[in-house]
């Protein structure tokens, strides 16, 4: 995935002046690609969790055979 440079350069600086880090471009880039791909995965099970409920919802629903 790429990275926008404008959002590299954000984060680098906020690294700096929140925690005093003086990070590499390299080191900001892998950072932000960690970053990105922890909030991909959230997103990515909350997606899951939410589609395993609407096939619950609808099992439910359904009338019963015998």
């Amino acid at each position: 995935m790429k990275i926008n440079e404008d959002i590299v350069s954000e984060i680098k600086k906020a690294f700096e002046s929140d925690y005093g880090l003086r990070l590499t471009d390299k080191q900001t880039k892998e950072a932000t690609g960690s970053l990105v791909d922890f909030f991909y995965l959230l997103w990515k099970f909350d997606r899951e969790d939410k589609e395993k409920l609407i096939k619950m919802k609808n099992f439910k629903n359904e009338p019963e055979s015998l």
